[in-house]
């Protein structure tokens, strides 16, 4: 949602689709769960015609799934949540070519805690990185949808896709 030509707001609700946790040689299937976030970007130089901008950001997101350990012998430890939170900053540079491709660099920093219980024990744990350098391609189609596609090889590891809609 842009609330000014500089300033804009986005919400987001989400699904983690289950994956697993191997934990000391033991195995959990983490299940389906919800992830919210919210942030704001501010583009600190470039306007809306075609010339090189730079975007600073932060956003807000916490997460939450369950967690159920395989079976070992005649101990079951059931489910028990797993909650994640983050705050991240980050500054884009990019620039706009034929009006709707733009390619552009990011650099990311962020950190937050996942917490679980292993065992009946609470621990919490957090990122290998606390960083990201990568770079993407955005694609606008009638200025109201956006497509994109991200790479990031270096700090956290990604490769990300999605797609956005203009209000």
């Amino acid at each position: 949602m842009r609330t000014s030509a500089r300033l804009s707001w986005q919400f987001g609700l989400g699904s983690n689709l289950g994956g697993t946790l191997d934990v000391e040689r033991t195995h959990h299937d983490v299940g389906f769960g919800f992830v919210a976030s919210a942030g704001g970007a501010y583009r600190l130089f470039g306007d809306a015609s075609l010339q090189p901008f730079v975007i600073v950001g932060f956003s807000l997101a916490g997460a939450r799934s369950s967690t159920r350990q395989a079976m070992t012998g005649d101990v079951s430890y059931g489910s028990v949540p797993l909650t994640s939170f983050d705050a991240r900053l980050s500054a884009t540079l990019g620039d706009t070519f034929f009006g709707f491709l733009t390619p552009y660099v990011a650099a990311r920093v962020f950190g937050g805690p996942v917490l679980w219980t292993y065992q009946r024990e609470s621990i919490s744990g957090g990122d290998a990185h606390h960083y990201q350098l990568g770079g993407g391609l955005a694609v606008a189609i009638a200025h109201v949808v956006d497509l994109y596609v991200e790479g990031v090889p270096l700090g956290e590891k990604r490769l990300a896709a999605g797609a956005g809609f203009s209000f």
